[in-house]
C-alpha cells in the first residue's frame, strides 16, 4: 500500500509540501472553491489545498487501471490512503475553512434540543469535518438512516467553526 501511496501523491509532493489552508467543500461547488483558493492565494499569498482536485485524479487512475485489470482489489486501498492522506493534510494546514453551502450542508428540522439539525449527505464532507473536529476537541459521532440513505449529523462540528468573510480571513492569517 505505501507503493501505491507514493505513486499516487508523488506528482502533487510540491503542492502538498507548501499548503497552509485546507479548503473543504462540496463536489457542485468546486467553482466557487477555485474562486476562494485564487482570493486566499492573491490576498494572503498562501497555498491553498483542495481535496477535489485529487479525488478527480484518483478516478483517471483507477479508469486507466481498470482498462486493465480488475481494480476492486485496489479501490477499497486507494480510498483508505485517501482518507489517511485527508487527515495529514488537515493536520498539517494551519487553516480550515469550510465553504457552507446549499450543496455542502442542508437543515433537516429541529434536534432534540430544538437546535437546527444541519446535515450532509457526502461521507467525504462528514470526514473531513470530523477530522478537523477531532483536533479541537472529542466528538461524538452521529449516523442517521433517513430514506435508504446515510445522511451525517455535522451540527457537533459546525459549533466550533466561525463564519467569517474572505477578507477576515486573510486578515487574521496576515496578522
Amino acid at each position: 500500500m505505501k507503493l501505491i501511496k507514493e505513486a499516487f501523491f508523488s506528482p502533487f509532493k510540491p503542492q502538498l509540501k507548501n499548503a497552509q489552508v485546507f479548503l473543504s467543500h462540496s463536489h457542485a461547488d468546486i467553482n466557487k472553491a477555485l474562486e476562494v483558493k485564487n482570493y486566499l492565494e492573491n490576498q494572503i499569498k498562501r497555498k491553498v489545498f483542495i481535496d477535489s482536485l485529487f479525488w478527480d485524479y484518483k478516478d483517471d487512475v483507477l479508469n486507466k487501471l481498470a482498462k486493465y485489470d480488475d481494480i476492486s482489489r485496489i479501490e477499497d486501498a486507494f480510498t483508505l490512503i485517501l482518507r489517511e492522506s485527508l487527515e495529514y493534510m488537515i493536520k498539517k494546514c494551519p487553516y480550515f475553512v469550510f465553504l457552507q453551502s446549499k450543496n455542502s450542508v442542508s437543515n433537516q428540522g429541529l434536534s432534540r434540543n430544538q437546535d437546527l439539525l444541519k446535515i450532509t449527505y457526502s461521507a467525504w464532507i462528514y470526514e473531513e469535518l470530523k477530522i478537523a473536529h477531532s483536533i479541537s476537541s472529542e466528538s461524538r459521532l452521529t449516523i442517521m438512516m433517513e430514506s435508504f440513505q446515510v445522511s451525517h449529523n455535522i451540527s457537533p462540528f459546525l459549533e466550533h467553526l466561525e463564519t467569517i468573510t474572505l477578507r477576515k480571513l486573510s486578515q487574521q492569517i496576515n496578522s
